[in-house]
Order: C-alpha cells, then sequence, then structure tokens
C-alpha cells in the first residue's frame, strides 16, 4: 500500500457507509454514522480509526448514540445527559452537534478533562451542518465517559474550531485502518452466482438489510 491515499470527502462517505452496513447494521444507520465520519474530515479530523474501533466493538456508545439520536437529543433539553465510557467519543461529536441542532440549543459535552460547545447557526436551522463548535477536538482522549448539558452561552475560554476540508488524506497508521475498513465494505457486495456471472451483475451491492 501507498505511503499516503487522498480521498474525497464522497469516497470517505461512501467506504464507511459499506463498512458500517458489512458488520450488520441496516443502511439507514449506516448512512448517518457515514454522514458522521464525513462530518469530521470536513473539518480536518480521520474519523476512520474511531469508526472501526466501534465497529469491532458493535455496541459502542457512539453507534448506540447514532441510532437513537432523535431521542437523545430531546433528552439533552430535558436533563443532563450521561453517556458511558466510550473507545470512541470523536466519533459522538457530529451526533452531538447533530443533536444541538435538531434541539435548538447550545449543548455543552464534557470528555473528562476536555470540553466543547455545540451552538446552532439559527439562519440555517434546517441543516444539520449549521453549528459552530467551540474546544479542541484533537485533544479529545481516545476513551471517556461523556456528559452533556444545555447552556446559554459558550465557555468563554473555548475557541471556535474552523476547518473546512475538501478531501482526507490517510496515512500512517490510518492506512491500516482503510484496509480494515475495506474488508468490512467487501460484505455488502452480492456473491456471484452462475446466473449473476451470466449476466455480469456479480459486483451489485446487496440491499438486504
Amino acid at each position: 500500500m501507498s505511503e499516503s491515499i487522498s480521498l474525497s470527502l464522497n469516497e470517505v462517505e461512501s467506504l464507511c457507509a459499506k463498512a458500517v452496513h458489512g458488520v450488520g447494521y441496516p443502511w439507514g444507520v449506516a448512512a448517518d454514522i457515514a454522514k458522521a465520519v464525513r462530518w469530521l474530515a470536513e473539518r480536518n479530523l480521520s474519523g476512520l480509526e474511531p469508526l472501526a474501533q466501534a465497529l469491532e466493538k458493535k455496541e459502542d456508545k457512539a453507534i448506540v448514540f447514532a441510532v437513537s439520536l432523535s431521542d437523545r437529543a430531546l433528552a439533552v433539553v430535558e436533563s443532563r445527559l450521561e453517556i458511558e465510557e466510550s473507545d470512541s467519543p470523536l466519533l459522538l461529536v457530529p451526533f452531538l452537534a447533530w443533536a444541538s441542532v435538531l434541539a435548538q440549543t447550545n449543548l455543552q459535552a464534557d470528555f473528562g478533562a476536555v470540553a466543547l460547545c455545540f451552538v446552532p447557526a439559527l439562519e440555517a436551522a434546517d441543516s444539520l451542518a449549521a453549528i459552530q463548535v467551540y474546544g479542541d477536538l484533537t485533544q479529545l482522549p481516545k476513551s471517556c465517559a461523556v456528559s452533556v448539558d444545555s447552556v446559554a452561552v459558550p465557555t468563554p475560554s473555548l475557541a471556535l474550531w474552523h476547518g473546512k476540508a475538501t478531501r482526507l488524506v490517510v496515512e500512517g497508521k490510518d492506512l491500516e485502518v482503510f484496509a480494515r475498513l475495506e474488508e468490512l465494505a467487501y460484505n455488502t457486495y452480492a456473491p456471484a452466482t452462475e446466473e449473476s456471472r451470466r449476466s455480469g451483475a456479480g459486483s451489485a451491492l446487496s440491499d438486504n438489510d
């Protein structure tokens, strides 16, 4: 494998959706999780390793949160939300951002010693991308519990996170992670049969959930 691979955001999203579906999740859930990894890539962050870890564990809290996003968004507004130990806390970040937009409220999430604040952009409230994130996403721990609560304003000490990348460069240890996700993605391809070989349809994606 080459020393680095440059992926478009569409390629990142497609690979991740297939990998998630490849371990048994429905396509709808796979699409949501893939959008989360794309959201991270747009902010110059690789969610490939957190995704692979979550899929290997399968019941990681990031996946559970993703599946019940709308319910969790309402829960945050009504009371403080505690998310148990997650081995993929970075993967939780996009879903917390979207929960903030869905609930139309500012949220603060404490990842141990690291805090993030999510503020919906009211001028584009219908878009799940309409969110401002305060805090340093690169400093999130590899594993931690997360507590989330609504707040009136961002913590003054938190800086606004910027970044709108158009590609994700996969390098270093992420190359091995990329290969693992590709292997999971292959599970979404229908096995070839004699009939499909004759018709040339052996590479079609399976829609069986």
